[in-house]
């Protein structure tokens, strides 16, 4: 088929989701970026390639929206066992090193259900009504101001979990449009672990029938320290106190960590890098 900007709007509204996460911004962006590459071919295309290329359209820009998208746990599984008081449920699952949220790993989380117990579930949370897992990139994070009122979170509000980690990273922008960027590794001191404060939900494949434990991680508004290491969107992750976590298991009492974050720089200004490449 031939596309037009009619073919383009309608496959917009195909890809936005019911979580509110794909912004007007975002969504004009998938659009005209689209729309000029698609014109400046002669030749016919599926509806199937154009919804492929519109989705990584979006999944570029999603990136530049929100975060927290790429951590790190470098710890064994001992350290993780001996801090959380818990047991492994599926040692065969651990993992160490940087994570990337697009690639939707599986990754440690103790959920208030089951406290005992370190479980493995696939970043990227999926509410019981979701068809597929195409929704999971725009559900990485949660902004914990409304969780109660996207169709995406709201139902898994009181299913809290901790996600472990000793570091995340984010990239300062250098000029106005985010072209030229800092790397940095935000951690506690020392790189001691810490625990992001999350939702959980299972989720089941309708069609597989395979059920799948998945998370997100809550953001809150940047402190001083975020505001200029985040300075393009002024957010990040909620940390919580550590002598707080089973209040926020089982109470949902969130007592915030963020004031004792460091942020190293991983590169030099002239080695600037693009988020592109991560």
């Amino acid at each position: 088929m031939r596309i037009n900007f009619l073919t383009c709007k309608i496959i917009q509204n195909k890809k936005k989701n019911r979580s509110g996460s794909l912004s007007q911004g975002a969504a004009s962006f998938c659009v005209k970026t689209f729309i000029i590459t698609c014109f400046s071919k002669t030749e016919s295309i599926s509806v199937a390639k154009i919804e492929k290329k519109l989705y990584l359209q979006f999944k570029i820009q999603n990136k530049l929206l929100y975060m927290c998208f790429h951590s790190k746990q470098s710890k064994d599984a001992q350290t993780l066992e001996k801090r959380y008081k818990a047991k492994l449920e599926s040692p065969g699952l651990f993992k160490t090193g940087d994570v990337n949220g697009f690639d939707h790993p599986f990754c440690a989380i103790i959920t208030n259900d089951r406290q005992e117990i370190i479980q493995f579930a696939q970043w990227g949370l999926l509410p019981t009504w979701a068809k597929d897992k195409s929704l999971q990139n725009s559900t990485l994070n949660a902004k914990i101001e409304t969780i109660n009122e996207k169709p995406s979170f709201k139902g898994s509000s009181s299913q809290r979990c901790l996600i472990p980690a000793d570091g995340f990273y984010e990239w300062q922008w250098l000029d106005p449009k985010g072209k030229k960027k800092q790397k940095y590794l935000v951690h506690l001191p020392g790189e001691e672990l810490f625990s992001f404060a999350g939702l959980w939900n299972c989720w089941k494949d309708n069609q597989t029938g395979q059920t799948y434990h998945t998370y997100t991680i809550l953001t809150t508004e940047a402190n001083a320290l975020m505001s200029v290491v985040h300075n393009s969107k002024k957010r990040m992750p909620v940390i919580i106190n550590p002598k707080a976590e089973k209040e926020w298991l089982e109470n949902g009492k969130l007592e915030m960590f963020n004031d004792f974050l460091e942020a190293d720089p991983l590169k030099s200004a002239s080695e600037q890098m693009s988020l592109w490449d991560e």
